[in-house]
């Protein structure tokens, strides 16, 4: 059996001979890993609680991809309804008695099912590690009919999350166009997340992150702004400079208040802290546009503090952005002159 997690979480955990649950748990525990979720002894519970909360918001976003994803999770691991049922009714009462669905959770598959004996880096743990995180998932996507106060419970506890916590309870719900089956990089589904109506645009910058991506996360420190700022102003200047027909077509994607409000960042942030001798400042500038646009829906510093790869990924899309901008044509919606 496949060990879980690949090495320093910066490659796809292998497929090879899994069936479509192993595959899906493998997927949430890469994501739960790579977005610090420490691989203690709590780590397994953690996962297993973070599944149920992907199972409900897959129903809440979308029922007949909920259905289609619990078929081929059903089907996988052979589970029929009467034994999900038995995991909503048995989990069911003690989150009633909760405050805190997920610590409910957390606490019931210590109790019930040991979760704290198995260890994520120990590749004979695999096969059991994968059998409660897929069961959780399905129990999830079952609950609203099954526990309509247990799913009512994870729903509303969701309202209040932080912007990454919130991102890593829809990776089923991201997936299920793909029949809840992992897509990309964790970091770089949360990049293309926010591209949803400009495509070329997300083409661009995914692909930069993509390229530098394993070599930045084998870094000690790997969301460390300055190691999203400036290779990101360079990428932009370069695309501009050396693919001047796909940044045609993102600037197609803008229409004239998208390249008014460029602009104005530009002059804002870019212009307006440049050092005295004219040098771009790009941690001054990144600083006054998170505070001037509440950029990455972060409305504070103590909240960026905690969605550090938020800020990463928000920190790319500004220096690409302002990149381009100060490379591309007037006529394009950029500082340059046409020449």
């Amino acid at each position: 059996m496949n060990a879980i997690l690949p090495t320093r979480q910066t490659k796809q955990p292998e497929r090879a001979g899994l069936s479509h649950y192993e595959i899906l748990a493998d997927g949430l525990i890469h994501a739960a890993a790579v977005f610090d979720i420490a691989p203690d002894e709590r780590f397994v519970e953690r996962v297993a609680t973070l599944a149920w909360a992907n199972g409900v918001q897959l129903v809440r976003q979308n029922v007949r991809q909920a259905a289609e994803v619990s078929r081929l999770l059903g089907e996988s691991l052979e589970v029929g309804r009467s034994e999900t049922l038995r995991l909503c009714e048995d989990l069911a009462p003690r989150v009633d008695l909760s405050e805190d669905p997920f610590a409910a959770t957390r606490s019931y598959y210590q109790e019930r099912h040991n979760a704290r004996g198995l260890n994520v880096g120990d590749s004979a743990a695999a096969g059991p590690i994968r059998q409660l995180v897929g069961e959780a998932t399905l129990g999830g996507l079952l609950s609203r009919g099954l526990a309509p106060a247990l799913y009512g419970a994870f729903a509303d506890r969701t309202n209040s999350f932080s912007y990454e916590q919130a991102f890593l309870v829809t990776r089923v719900w991201f997936w299920s166009h793909k029949s809840g089956l992992p897509i990309d990089h964790p970091f770089l589904e949360m990049a293309a997340a926010a591209y949803r109506d400009h495509p070329h645009k997300r083409d661009l910058i995914c692909g930069a992150i993509a390229a530098r991506l394993a070599k930045v996360l084998d870094q000690d420190i790997p969301w460390d702004l300055e190691l999203w700022l400036e290779p990101a102003w360079k990428e932009g200047i370069m695309t501009a400079k050396f693919a001047p027909d796909e940044v045609a077509q993102v600037a197609g994607e803008l229409d004239a208040a998208e390249r008014s409000k460029n602009l104005q960042i530009f002059d804002v942030c870019i212009v307006a802290t440049a050092t005295p001798d004219g040098c771009v400042n790009l941690p001054a500038a990144f600083s006054r546009y998170l505070s001037r646009w509440n950029a990455c829906g972060l409305s504070n510093e103590a909240a960026r503090k905690d969605n550090v790869r938020a800020v990463a990924a928000c920190g790319f899309d500004f220096g690409f952005t302002a990149g381009m901008v100060a490379e591309m044509p007037e006529s394009l919606g950029g500082k340059r002159g046409d020449k």
